[in-house]
């Protein structure tokens, strides 16, 4: 839990915590697990997932292993998902 004690401790509103992550670092990355709107006005909360859709893809895996190769501390990386 203290790995992620910065989420509680932020100032920050709670959709941009969520979306961007804590302000101040020099780049961030966002890997996305939902489909882009397909339609003007569509919400991203509005894309229907099937419910067999797996969270960890391969593609994800393989992303946060190539992320975590951009830290000082490899063997002690957090992301926040």
């Amino acid at each position: 839990m203290a790995a992620a004690a910065w989420l509680a401790r932020s100032r920050a509103p709670a959709d941009q915590l969520i979306t961007f992550g804590p302000a101040g670092y020099e780049a961030y990355a966002r890997l996305r697990y939902i489909p882009d709107p397909i339609s003007p006005g569509q919400l991203e909360t509005d894309v229907d997932l099937p419910a067999e859709r797996e969270l960890w893809s391969p593609q994800a895996r393989r992303a946060l292993h190539v992320l975590a190769e951009f830290t000082t501390t490899p063997d002690r990386c957090f992301f926040c998902i």
